[in-house]
């Protein structure tokens, strides 16, 4: 018999929760404030290395078109896009 610990990682056959409202509305206003190339700029300038900016090709309209602010995130830290949306709403004092 085998116990699940705090740190496990669900299996992929496990349903996401239904997160109460308040926090599905705060989910949703980080999600639209990270939309506007204003976010991208501000991720881009304060948060991003010289590095992360080469590994993404140097371009940030290009990254920005095809990714998006949030997508941009999730491919350099390799977070699902829930993740990127809090880190980045939190980095760039939207929440």
């Amino acid at each position: 018999m085998s116990e699940i610990c705090p740190t496990t990682t669900p299996s992929p056959e496990v349903k996401r929760q239904i997160l109460p409202s308040p926090l599905q509305e705060q989910l949703l206003r980080c999600r639209l404030v990270l939309k506007p190339r204003s976010s991208v700029l501000a991720m881009w300038e304060q948060l991003l290395s010289a590095e992360d900016r080469a590994f993404l090709g140097g371009n940030m309209e290009d990254c920005y078109r095809s990714l998006g602010t949030v997508g941009i995130w999730m491919k350099l830290k390799g977070v699902s896009e829930l993740r990127a949306s809090v880190d980045l709403a939190l980095e760039l004092d939207h929440m």
